[in-house]
C-alpha cells in the first residue's frame, strides 16, 4: 500500500514529502535521500510528530505503525 510521508530534519530546517509503499524500511528511504543530497543528517532514528515515539530506521512503515499523513523528524 502507498503512504504519503513527510520527512523533516531539524538541524537543516528542510521538509520533503513522498509517496512510498509501506513494506519500505525507513532507513532506506533515508539512505536515498542522503545519497540524493536532499538531506545530510546520519540517523539511528525517526520520531513521529502524531506518536510523540522514537522509531529504530531498520523497520518498514508497516511495522512503525506509520500511516499516511504522519510526519517523521530525523534527529
Amino acid at each position: 500500500m502507498m503512504l504519503t510521508i513527510s520527512f523533516k530534519a531539524r538541524r537543516e530546517d528542510k521538509e520533503i514529502t513522498l509517496m512510498l509503499d509501506n513494506e519500505q524500511t525507513i532507513g532506506g528511504t533515508i539512505r536515498i535521500l542522503r545519497e540524493a543530497g536532499i538531506f545530510s543528517v546520519d540517523t539511528a532514528f525517526v520520531r513521529s510528530i502524531r506518536t510523540k515515539e522514537r522509531i529504530p530506521i531498520k523497520n518498514t512503515y508497516l511495522e512503525s505503525h506509520i500511516y499516511n499523513g504522519d510526519i517523521l523528524i530525523l534527529e
